[in-house]
């Protein structure tokens, strides 16, 4: 399904540290256990092509039946180095 979505993408039956490509793994927080993974984001830059690259993730998940309940979670990754410290620390603060 990733690469319908038109990107990089594999599945990863441990935790591995792949950020140049989209991820779909286990996470033993999300129940019910056995029938949920995670779909962990490659390293997106902070711009507008990024939202782009995940809502055509999210809309392709969607439309295979995948859905969310209580224990799902939201994983991207967005690379800021090249943001000013002070953009950082609000977007820090955004989050917390």
């Amino acid at each position: 399904l990733l690469t319908e979505a038109g990107v990089v993408g594999r599945t990863n039956s441990h935790f591995g540290r792949a950020y140049d490509v989209w991820q779909a793994k286990p996470d033993s927080s999300l129940s019910p256990a056995g029938r949920c993974v995670e779909v962990v984001s490659r390293i997106l830059p902070a711009a507008e092509a990024s939202y782009d690259e995940v809502h055509r993730v999210v809309t392709k998940l969607k439309d295979a039946g995948f859905g969310v309940n209580r224990t799902c979670g939201f994983h991207v990754h967005l690379n800021v180095s090249d943001m000013p410290l002070r953009t950082r620390l609000l977007v820090a603060l955004r989050f917390a």
